[in-house]
């Protein structure tokens, strides 16, 4: 069975309103709006308004990115991420969830 891997938040884009009302000291990016409570990024220390840099070496600058970065991945895979938190790089090994908040792989049941 297919099983995505989820971050458990909300992503925005990093842009001049949200820079001017949240302090950011980037320029551009994807920031953290808010996080599921139990999902894989509040488990693994990430917090609200952390701007997303890199996952696994990869620079961040979308949404997108984002979302194509994590797809790739199951339940249970450990990414690497670089967050500016506060003008400060960050960085935090991030294991993914799926939908129901934890990291097992659901095996398919064999029928005679």
């Amino acid at each position: 069975a297919v099983q995505q891997a989820y971050l458990g938040v909300v992503l925005q884009q990093v842009d001049n309103e949200s820079i001017e009302k949240k302090g950011f000291k980037v320029r551009s990016g994807v920031y953290l709006d808010s996080l599921v409570s139990g999902g894989s990024a509040a488990s693994s220390g990430l917090r609200r308004n952390d701007v997303l840099l890199k996952i696994d070496n990869t620079p961040i600058s979308t949404v997108a990115d984002v979302k194509e970065k994590i797809a790739r991945h199951r339940p249970g895979d450990v990414v690497n991420v670089l967050v500016n938190r506060g003008g400060t790089e960050t960085a935090v090994k991030v294991t993914l969830k799926g939908l129901d908040n934890n990291t097992a792989v659901v095996r398919r049941e064999r029928s005679e």
